[in-house]
């Protein structure tokens, strides 16, 4: 797997679960094209579920704020 990130195109990268709770996220090409992304706190994302932040958003996973180079 090749190396981790957690932005894009300066971006940081964020997932909002089914209960509204939107965590913080890192990212890994697999294999070309094919990319896996998980949370700070944990657990997988769904495919296609993450986005890059938009004005306004944050962080609001307790475990995911805890996590280093994580701001609200």
């Amino acid at each position: 797997m090749g190396n981790t990130t957690r932005q894009i195109r300066g971006l940081p990268i964020y997932w909002t679960d089914s209960q509204w709770v939107t965590h913080s996220c890192v990212c890994a090409e697999a294999v070309p094209g094919i990319f896996l992304v998980w949370t700070d706190c944990g657990r997988d994302v769904p495919a296609n579920a993450a986005k890059t932040a938009e004005p306004g958003d944050s962080v609001s996973c307790a475990k995911c704020l805890g996590a280093a180079n994580v701001r609200r």
